[in-house]
């Protein structure tokens, strides 16, 4: 039964389950089995040992085969290891870089563990290999995210600086002085890089509501004077009538002190809209053609 069970084992796929049982059954014909008889002694030990020997070439050859799949493992693994090194190897100096490159070495370290297997002679080594490159690119990783750190932190404080002005600022009634000084930190703010984001939201907040603040002040403020230009036009309009239509008298003296009271009545009057501005020349061409009229210098109105 030891002999069959033998010869079956050296037809089995399983070289190392095969050899596994072949050394039982080298102990049961060692320790448990009787003598056999001299006749059948040669012939019953040759069968064994012929199957023996055909488990045993399994079994080398096996291990020829796992061998060869440990060598191509190795290679995958300092493949992987090169590609680390390489991408550690690479200057990265944005955030949406370098968590580009953090989710290719998160696939790369996968791969590495999924690669099976290597020759225990270099198993140690390759394992520190790896180990050191993933090292590597984690210190270069972790010294770009400080000084990003410390640099966000410094715009934070930069653009809290520029916060503080904004609300220094936006109470101001010196709209000439202060209108460019308030475009300005607005550009200034442009210009500053991220802050961290914890903060991000709140400091813009504060700062876009100072902003918002002065900025409404000053657009009601010149809808206000826009009115008061709007009226002055119009009132304008009706006095340069008023003008097209004098009538002089006999004396000279009289008439000129009737165009005095109206230009000084024109003056008070104060500005128009920019693009009103044109009556000014009528006014200037009407006052000049009722001096012609009178035959009087125009300087005698000074």
């Amino acid at each position: 039964m030891i002999i069959e069970r033998a010869e079956e084992l050296a037809k089995d796929d399983d070289a190392m389950r095969a050899f596994r049982e072949l050394q039982e059954l080298h102990k049961m014909w060692k320790e448990e089995l009787g003598p056999v008889d001299k006749e059948h002694r040669e012939a019953i030990w040759e069968r064994f040992k012929a199957a023996t020997k055909a488990i045993n070439e399994k079994k080398q050859l096996y291990f020829k085969e796992i061998d060869k799949i440990y060598e191509k493992n190795l290679e995958k693994k300092e493949e992987i290891i090169a590609a680390i090194e390489a991408i550690a190897s690479e200057k990265t100096n944005s955030h949406g870089l370098w968590q580009k490159k953090i989710k290719e070495i998160e696939a790369l370290r996968e791969n590495f563990f999924n690669a099976g297997k290597v020759p225990i002679k270099v198993n140690e080594a390759t394992w520190a290999k790896f180990k050191e490159a993933v090292r590597n690119f984690n210190r270069k990783k972790n010294a770009f995210y400080k000084e990003l750190k410390k640099e966000q932190y410094d715009n934070l404080q930069k653009k809290r600086e520029l916060v503080k002005i904004a609300e220094d600022n936006k109470d101001s009634e010196d709209f000439d002085a202060t209108t460019p000084l308030m475009k300005k930190i607005q550009s200034d703010w442009k210009k500053i890089g991220h802050v961290p984001r914890k903060d991000s939201d709140k400091i813009w907040k504060q700062f876009k509501t100072a902003c918002n603040f002065y900025f409404d002040r000053l657009h009601a403020k010149r809808n206000e004077a826009n009115k008061e230009f709007i009226e002055a036009f119009k009132k304008k309009q009706e006095l340069l009538d008023t003008l097209k239509n004098i009538e002089f008298s006999d004396d000279k003296n009289k008439d000129l002190e009737k165009i005095k009271a109206h230009v000084n009545t024109w003056k008070n009057l104060g500005r128009v809209p920019n693009d009103k501005r044109f009556i000014e020349g009528k006014f200037n061409k009407t006052v000049d053609a009722l001096f012609s009229k009178l035959k009087i210098d125009k300087m005698k109105l000074k």
